[in-house]
């Protein structure tokens, strides 16, 4: 297992940023082929992570992901999206 640890954000007044753990090891569950039922699947997956780093990293280090996490994404448009049939 890949453990990680990073810094969490400074208290502001009475706020402390959550300690938090994500781990990653479960399987995905079966779609009964309904694009709408693994859509909500991955946005309730990718709230909870989101909501859990939003309370806990610091800003630059959560604006800093968000960049990376953005040109990742990006990077896969590079090339023309057609198939080798065209």
């Amino acid at each position: 297992m890949k453990r990680i640890l990073i810094c969490k954000a400074d208290p502001v007044g009475s706020q402390v940023a959550e300690d938090v753990t994500i781990t990653i090891d479960r399987e995905l569950p079966e779609f009964s082929g309904s694009l709408s039922e693994a859509d909500a699947f991955y946005a309730i997956e990718a709230t909870t992570i989101e909501d859990a780093l939003h309370k806990s990293l610091p800003g630059g280090v959560y604006d800093q992901l968000l960049c990376l996490m953005m040109q990742q994404r990006t990077s896969l448009f590079r090339v023309p999206l057609f198939s080798e049939d065209e």
